[in-house]
């Protein structure tokens, strides 16, 4: 049984159909968001300390600069995740980046070799999680890590079906005997 995510809509990707999309995917703006706000008020703390403390000016001095540096690197993280999708079809996984151009990296679902899976703290609490696919092919490799998706447990497992299914087609079709 086949767990969806999320409902594929139709304008995704040129030359995907409903039907082959198992799942889509998206990552998680919420826990990037949640420490940004953190580290900007981390940031005004040290700015109001500076101004109105007279000694130690250690600390102040490195929430005030510490503070907006993670500040932007997380609205940086949240933007990129709100740019990002990934999908699984009935033949590959595929992670699609949207912003000044389109940026498409995909492998064959019987390429796939290793999923694993990785949760942080703040992912293993709200349920979200990263999802690491790996593949090679001859002598190259390649991963598409899917970074702070809802349930990436059943993420992988709808990588793993869609893999048992594409071999069972593939052998029934091997196995039909061919006209002459």
């Amino acid at each position: 049984m086949i767990v969806v995510l999320q409902k594929p809509s139709e304008d995704y990707v040129t030359g995907l159909t409903e039907s082959d999309v198992q799942t889509v995917a998206r990552p998680a703006t919420i826990i990037p968001f949640i420490k940004a706000i953190g580290w900007f008020l981390a940031g005004l703390v040290g700015v109001y300390l500076l101004t109105t403390e007279t000694i130690p000016l250690l600390w102040p001095a490195i929430l005030t600069v510490v503070g907006p540096y993670f500040h932007a690197k997380n609205v940086a993280i949240v933007w990129r995740n709100s740019l990002t999708r990934y999908y699984v079809t009935d033949h590959e996984v595929i992670r699609i980046r949207k912003f000044l151009t389109v940026s498409e990296t995909e492998t064959g679902i019987l390429k796939v070799t290793d999923i694993k899976r990785t949760r942080g703290v703040f992912q293993r609490l709200i349920g979200y999680g990263d999802v690491i696919v790996e593949s090679s092919s001859g002598g190259s490799s390649a991963s598409i890590r899917a970074r702070s998706i809802k349930s990436p447990d059943n993420f992988k497992q709808i990588i793993k079906q869609s893999q048992q299914r594409f071999r069972s087609e593939r052998s029934a079709s091997r196995r039909q005997p061919t006209d002459p």
